[in-house]
């Protein structure tokens, strides 16, 4: 692939911008950066409880899918699984990767689909959400970074 290559990505988070936290933070500065680098971003993250519909922009669309409340998360929603949705979505219009972001229920769904469809999966890490669910293990951890291509997570 050379340099100047646009890519379709379709970057799978459970939080982002105007929500707060660091994870947030970071999942809307790196859709930004793809973007200003000419890439087409499908942006797939759970309905917040307040959200009418997303804002689409140039170069980005949202899919907002469904979700459940966060315990002790002030309102912020948890992706249920939307493996049906996405096959859909991504069997009309494949994108080239998709990017998992501190993966849960949804990223999950996501990454079994990609893998279904023969589409790279590329992931980061950038809260530490085992701590937050009840069945995580260490397992859970290495067996997803063992099928995705890349993934990136803070040192420690």
């Amino acid at each position: 692939m050379g340099p100047d290559r646009r890519l379709r990505i379709a970057f799978v988070t459970e939080t982002f911008p105007p929500e707060i936290g660091g994870a947030a933070m970071s999942a809307g500065r790196f859709v930004e950066a793809l973007l200003a680098r000419g890439h087409r971003v499908q942006l797939v993250r759970p309905r917040q409880a307040t959200e009418r519909r997303a804002a689409d922009a140039s170069g980005l669309t949202q899919v907002l899918v469904r979700g459940v409340p966060v315990p002790f998360h002030g309102g912020l929603q948890l992706g249920l699984p939307a493996g049906g949705r996405l096959r859909g979505l991504w069997t009309r219009e494949r994108p080239d990767l998709v990017h998992l972001v501190s993966e849960g229920p949804l990223g999950r769904s996501a990454r079994r689909v990609a893998g279904q469809l023969g589409i790279p999966v590329t992931s980061s890490f950038h809260t530490n959400f085992p701590s937050y669910a009840t069945t995580a293990s260490a397992g859970w951890s290495r067996s997803r970074r063992a099928t995705c291509a890349r993934s990136t997570r803070p040192p420690g």
